[in-house]
């Protein structure tokens, strides 16, 4: 089976695995058995960076650091015009810290690292994906990881906490992260 298939039918079909992380749910079938077909589990890791205090620059950090470390990168814009500022705002990085980019619909998109996206056209990698949007992206949990970002700005509070009660009662373990005192 693939990933995918995997992690839907873990959300879907195997109610005993609720509110389990990835390693206890691999402890839970090898000690029960209950579903011995299913060779390798994977759930998307989420995370919620606070207090951000500008989320394009954050999410281009974040960016960089995962392409340093040889992961791939979805970024996803509310609108069109996010999507450009955010290519501009790669594109305005020093020199040696320069981060392959491209939007999603480009040709390249496919070969690029990071690739910043609008809507639901999400690149087919299941790496990284960055959440700028107010709702929760339909396909984060073929992602291994999904980067949730928080303003102080009380309507994107209250849409972030939406997202992460949302998160939260599909069993997904969430980590949360104060940017507050180390943005700089």
């Amino acid at each position: 089976r693939s990933n995918n298939s995997l992690k839907l039918l873990l959300t879907t079909h195997l109610p005993c695995h609720t509110r389990r992380t990835r390693q206890t749910l691999s402890r839970c079938c090898a000690l029960c058995e209950c579903h011995a077909d299913v060779p390798f589990l994977l759930v998307t890791q989420i995370d919620f960076y606070t207090r951000v205090t500008n989320k394009l620059s954050v999410a281009c950090r974040l960016a960089a650091k995962a392409h340093s470390r040889n992961m791939r990168v979805a970024l996803l814009c509310q609108d069109d015009a996010t999507v450009r500022e955010l290519d501009q705002l790669l594109w305005s990085a020093a020199p040696l810290s320069f981060v392959p980019h491209c939007a999603a619909d480009h040709t390249l998109a496919a070969r690029t690292p990071v690739v910043i996206a609008s809507m639901d056209d999400v690149p087919g990698h299941d790496d990284v994906l960055v959440n700028l949007r107010d709702e929760w992206p339909p396909s984060f949990s073929r992602f291994k990881r999904l980067v949730e970002l928080v303003s102080d700005n009380q309507a994107d509070k209250s849409a972030a906490r939406t997202r992460y009660k949302f998160y939260r009662d599909r069993g997904y373990e969430i980590r949360t992260h104060d940017l507050s005192t180390n943005e700089g």
